[in-house]
């Protein structure tokens, strides 16, 4: 099965100057960068000020295309932002072992898709573990 991830991206238009979001999908798609040919369309959308894509438990790596077309999809944003504030971005990948997270921010405005978009690690608790808590009494060791 290999190593599995969960994997977020979050493009955000910042500037009313840049073209929008649906316009930069059909120029990303002229350069092979087809995101419909390779994902589902429940793992992905878009309006004209923002994209937005995730995926759970899914392989991610060099040798996985899908997962290489929305890295170059992320390139594309990035380096359609570095002469002009047009967009911001963010890319979170979480893997199976705890310290693998990842997480690239750009464009000026990074906050902007960072409020969007983020990762945390929390502890998820059954009722039955709830409900143990409820019955343990305070002991003095």
């Amino acid at each position: 099965m290999g190593y599995r991830s969960d994997v977020g991206i979050c493009v955000v238009r910042i500037s009313p100057n840049a073209p929008s979001i649906p316009e930069m999908m059909a120029l990303a798609k002229t350069k092979g960068i087809d995101v419909g040919a390779h994902w589902n369309s429940s793992n992905y959308g878009w309006n004209d000020d923002e994209f937005a894509f995730y995926v759970e438990y899914v392989k991610w790596d060099d040798s996985y295309h899908a997962g290489e077309i929305m890295e170059e999809l992320v390139n594309f944003f990035d380096e359609s932002s570095r002469d002009a504030d047009f967009y911001s971005g963010i890319h979170c990948r979480i893997g199976e072992d705890t310290d693998d997270v990842e997480t690239h921010a750009f464009g000026a405005n990074r906050e902007d898709a960072s409020d969007r978009l983020y990762t945390t690690r929390s502890i998820a608790r059954s009722v039955g573990f709830t409900a143990l808590l409820g019955n343990i009494k305070e002991t003095n060791l």
